[in-house]
């Protein structure tokens, strides 16, 4: 039996860097009356390579050029453990621990023992392909379910890395879903209103109107919208953050990440 852990604690979320991409215009927009499925035309269409590079403007030059490094060594990181931080970092970030996420997820070892970070292995290139980020996350959680019964799992998408984990929570099994303590997620180009998830800047329950960027294109274009199933989206386990300029320059909450 896989036994509770749930550990309230305070913790450094986000840093300004962050505020400044995920409050970026052209990361989220404002309609109403959207909906998974497109029913109306939009007066322009942006093509795909137009898209991945309005994104990349949520990575500032300096800080996309900053030193990326794992957290915990790989070899340790694919060991059983009591949980694992598995980070999913953003467009053209260097493959590492996503800098969205290193201090919380620094912090979040430092205060509950018995954990490992993960780092997503994949691309994470401009053309937004995240198939083989999608495999690594789906097997790491896989294998752990028959080799590690006991260990549970924290997930993290930043921009591309959002929609990553997006993809994988609609691939998991039951079993699967059940390890899975939480789900945070910032900068989600295909955030919807509506959302049980949708959160603000600090942490409560958003109910603007904000769509991301991606979503708007695809409902321009009477596409499926990736999106969380019912059940995952009511779950009370994930956070999809947008956050706006007016917000402080860092976020503290407390949360119990690591739960049963």
């Amino acid at each position: 039996m896989i036994q509770s852990m749930s550990i309230p604690f305070s913790f450094l979320l986000l840093a300004i860097s962050a505020l400044a991409c995920t409050s970026d215009p052209g990361n989220n927009k404002w309609v109403s009356g959207t909906s998974n499925k497109a029913t109306h035309n939009s007066q322009s269409n942006v093509d795909a390579e137009t898209s991945a590079a309005l994104e990349c403007r949520c990575g500032m030059a300096q800080f996309l050029t900053l030193p990326h490094a794992n957290i915990t060594p790989p070899s340790e990181a694919r060991r059983c453990a009591s949980y694992k931080l598995i980070d999913a970092r953003g467009t053209n970030e260097p493959q590492g621990v996503s800098m969205m996420f290193y201090p919380l997820i620094q912090n979040i070892l430092a205060n509950v023992t018995g954990g490992v970070s993960l780092p997503v292995e994949y691309p994470a290139a401009p053309d937004q392909n995240t198939t083989t980020g999608e495999e690594f996350v789906v097997n790491t959680i896989d294998q752990g379910l028959r080799h590690c019964p006991d260990q549970k799992y924290c997930l993290f998408g930043y921009s591309q890395g959002a929609t990553l984990m997006l993809k994988v929570l609609s691939q998991l099994s039951t079993p699967a879903l059940e390890s899975i303590s939480s789900v945070i997620m910032v900068g989600n180009p295909y955030r919807m209103p509506g959302q049980m998830s949708n959160v603000n800047a600090t942490a409560q329950h958003d109910e603007q109107a904000s769509v991301g960027m991606f979503a708007e294109n695809a409902i321009a274009r009477n596409e499926t919208i990736p999106q969380l199933s019912t059940q995952v989206d009511r779950s009370g386990k994930v956070l999809d953050f947008c956050l706006e300029v007016s917000v402080p320059i860092a976020v503290f909450f407390a949360k119990p990440i690591i739960a049963s």
